[in-house]
């Protein structure tokens, strides 16, 4: 099981576009999100919004914002799961993230939140 962030929006990043490794079929795209003065979660005109991303979390650390800042916070919740089920297989993972992530955005899924946001909010 590989996490990548899902990219991040430059002013030469067409909207849309693609970003790998998180496209690949074998990664769980991570998206960001800024949190609002109440605590939730919101999109942001900085993070890139495709179909790489399968769930989004917080995207900020010190300062500096990114969806690289989201995939570490993924990934320990991804631990902690794997603690509690070792024998997991990526398709338990991938479904235990869909399945406990807070739907955001469209229901189902979108590509701006994927299915939904993962709060894994560590300081």
């Amino acid at each position: 099981m590989l996490i990548a962030p899902a990219g991040n929006l430059s002013l030469s990043t067409p909207l849309g576009s693609v970003t790998y490794p998180a496209a690949w079929n074998e990664v769980i795209g991570v998206g960001g999100v800024n949190l609002s003065e109440g605590g939730d979660p919101v999109s942001s005109l900085f993070y890139l919004r495709n179909d790489s991303v399968f769930v989004c979390a917080r995207a900020d650390c010190d300062g500096e914002k990114g969806s690289s800042y989201a995939a570490p916070r993924v990934t320990a919740v991804v631990a902690a799961y794997l603690a509690m089920a070792p024998g997991a297989t990526a398709k338990d993972i991938s479904r235990f993230l869909k399945d406990t992530a807070l739907d955001l955005g469209e229901p189902g899924y979108d590509t701006v939140y994927g299915w939904g946001y993962i709060a894994a909010d560590y300081k």
